[in-house]
């Protein structure tokens, strides 16, 4: 039960805030001029809102409905406190969030290979890799084939750090 109440918080969120991205953010970053074709510089972006929009909405609708055809059970667990969210669940969440960021910050800075070693060697760390200097041989070897592929290849150009790469 304590699912249901955690799908039907989890559609709501995304509901609300591909609503936001819908009618706020797109338009502000996407300018269109004049009057555009059908399928405009926005078309895609609007689309995959809509779809999680819509995959948030069913979410929150078939826990909502679980939890009515449940009432009773829903009732007692309710009164137990499942309703409450464990806030310590989200702390592994969280840290790969802060630290995505960090690497989006630094990589403008640093460059694509000095800043994705060591953000790749935390990433298999953080999800459950073992072995310190393995992850950073991984890092050390993947990481420059990857700008390698990008770079010469689909040519793809990444920000380039102190060092020229």
């Amino acid at each position: 039960m304590k699912k249901l109440y955690s799908d039907l918080r989890a559609g709501g969120i995304l509901f609300l805030v591909s609503l936001v991205m819908y009618f706020v953010l797109i338009p502000a970053q996407i300018k269109l001029k004049g009057n555009e074709a059908s399928l405009a510089a926005d078309f895609f972006p609007k689309l995959l809102i809509i779809i999680i929009g819509f995959c948030g909405l069913l979410l929150a609708g078939f826990s909502a409905y679980d939890l009515y055809r449940n009432k009773e059970r829903a009732r007692t667990e309710r009164a137990g406190g499942a309703w409450k969210t464990d806030y310590k669940a989200f702390i592994p969440h969280l840290t790969f969030l802060v630290t995505a960021i960090v690497y989006l910050v630094l990589m403008q800075y640093l460059g694509f290979i000095l800043s994705s070693i060591p953000f790749l060697v935390f990433l298999l760390w953080h999800f459950g890799r073992l072995g310190f200097v393995k992850n950073c041989i991984l890092a050390i070897l993947y990481v420059p084939v990857v700008y390698y592929i990008f770079n010469t290849g689909f040519r793809i150009r990444f920000p380039i750090g102190p060092f020229g790469f």
